[in-house]
């Protein structure tokens, strides 16, 4: 159990129509949290890509394209090269410990991906993740 120094969710992360965090203190103490890991999804916009492949909120993603998802930083550096459009591979574990595994095609467009951060000051700012630039098919 990581140790809480009680200021609560200070990064959220928003990827593919999900607002993902570490895993928060309530859910620890009530529910039982992957042994390796993921970031909680905590909310889950309709119509996003999210909703479109039944992505829950409540879940933790702990793979993306095989590649593990401990931590926000873990999920966005193997996120991060993707591009609009391209299809990824998450693997997910509910609050009851069950596994699952999805594909979900990335719409960085009208959802792009960003990162939230609290300061010490209680002020939160946003930053957007550019998107990786889609191969030239030569039709343009």
């Amino acid at each position: 159990m990581l140790p809480s120094d009680g200021l609560g969710t200070t990064r959220v992360l928003g990827w593919a129509g999900l607002l993902l965090q570490e895993t928060p203190d309530a859910v620890r103490a009530q529910r039982s949290v992957p042994a390796q890991g993921g970031v909680y999804a905590s909310y889950r916009f309709y119509g996003s890509p999210s909703s479109r492949y039944d992505l829950s909120p409540t879940s933790h993603i702990i793979e993306v394209d095989s590649v593990p998802t401990p931590t926000l930083a873990a999920l966005l550096e193997c996120t991060r090269g993707k591009a609009d459009g391209e299809v990824v591979r998450v693997k997910t574990v509910d609050l009851e410990g069950r596994l699952r595994m999805t594909t979900l095609k990335l719409d960085l467009k009208y959802w792009p991906t960003f990162t939230l951060s609290r300061s010490a000051a209680g002020e939160w700012s946003r930053t957007m993740e550019a998107p990786a630039e889609a191969e030239q098919d030569g039709l343009g």
